[in-house]
């Protein structure tokens, strides 16, 4: 029997207010959207211990919250949906896709809440606290919530959002404005949550597209039947390369390590002063982020090496996002990056 149970599913609708006339029916995903739906579902899993409020209050108050919050941030409760005519996926968000609003489960689990929170390794069970949403095919809903309810006690949260339709920074900015909406009924958050796609094009996009979609996508509007990720290289002349990496699948024997690393103002410094040792011509006053990053790249690659014959000649890579949301003022909800490279001789890191 599974350790977590689901003991009822319902509806919540967006509680729209005359300032939320002007929503977009249709929102057209962009070629930064498009890359991004191949990977996992965005989820964050929030567990709470001790709770005194009783479990049907916090039901509804969660319930009547995220009503109030999804207007502000309406392709939450739409349908990821392939449009034939002009090859390409929307978010539909007309009246008839976000009748049904975002699915919202209410669970029950005999797991200990409190060994949760502690263990650094989680089984299949920790996933289980969070709604899977991958889409089989389209139409398909984006968001998803579930409210589990522990038997000696503690309540988790679990929030499941399409990586393709709002990346990690998108997610926060849409929890910060329900937290605010659980505090007070009598002021409302006021989002400026920006979902126009088209803010961020570039010349021949639409070609582009179509191109990655038929690529990425083979049998719309059937979605991926395995877990490929392709990691968009470059974009030269129209043409597109990607880098096809085959991942093991994700339903099946799946044991993630989380670690959490503190590092104090004084090792960051002590990191930048050993990097000016060096001498490094290219390199004359490392940030935090170019410091840290490079420790990380070095320890990553002495691990494997531990583990693995790689040759020292062996070229090993970091690959790093640059998320462009923030730079728009108000920021876009959706994933806009642009990946950045760097490359070694894995014997130099050593």
């Amino acid at each position: 029997m599974s350790p977590v149970q689901i003991s009822k599913v319902s509806q919540v609708l967006p509680l729209y207010t005359n300032s939320h006339s002007n929503l977009s029916d249709t929102i057209t995903l962009s070629l930064h959207d498009i890359i991004f739906l191949v990977l996992d579902p965005v989820r964050n899993l929030f567990l709470y211990p001790q709770t005194n409020l009783p479990f049907p209050q916090i039901l509804q108050t969660l319930k009547s919250s995220l009503a109030r919050t999804l207007p502000s941030f309406h392709p939450l409760a739409g349908k990821l949906t392939y449009v034939e005519s002009s090859e390409s996926l929307i978010i539909d968000c007309s009246p008839e896709a976000v009748g049904n609003g975002v699915t919202f489960l209410e669970a029950e689990s005999d797991l200990d809440i409190n060994l949760l929170a502690e263990e650094e390794v989680q089984d299949e069970a920790f996933f289980q606290l969070v709604p899977n949403i991958t889409p089989v095919e389209l139409p398909a809903p984006v968001c998803a919530i579930q409210v589990t309810k522990f038997s000696n006690g503690g309540v988790a949260v679990g929030i499941a959002i399409n990586h393709g339709i709002m990346d990690g920074i998108g997610m926060w900015q849409f929890i910060d404005a329900w937290v605010q909406n659980c505090k007070s009924w009598d002021s409302p958050a006021r989002s400026t949550a920006q979902h126009d796609r088209s803010i961020v094009k570039s010349d021949g996009d639409d070609e582009v597209i179509r191109g990655a979609l038929k690529r990425l996508f083979p049998h719309l509007p059937k979605e991926r039947e395995s877990l490929i990720f392709f990691l968009f290289h470059a974009k030269k002349n129209l043409n597109i390369f990607f880098l096809q990496i085959k991942l093991p699948d994700t339903n099946k024997n799946l044991h993630l390590t989380r670690k959490t690393f503190s590092i104090d103002e004084t090792s960051i410094q002590a990191l930048q002063r050993k990097i000016l040792s060096l001498d490094l011509k290219r390199v004359s006053n490392p940030s935090k982020f170019v410091s840290l990053l490079a420790h990380t790249w070095i320890c990553l690659t002495r691990a494997r090496a531990t583990t693995s014959n790689e040759p020292m000649s062996a070229t090993s890579s970091l690959f790093f996002a640059i998320d462009l949301s923030l730079t728009s003022i108000p920021p876009l909800m959706n994933p806009t990056q642009v990946t950045a490279s760097a490359q070694a001789r894995s014997g130099s890191l050593l």
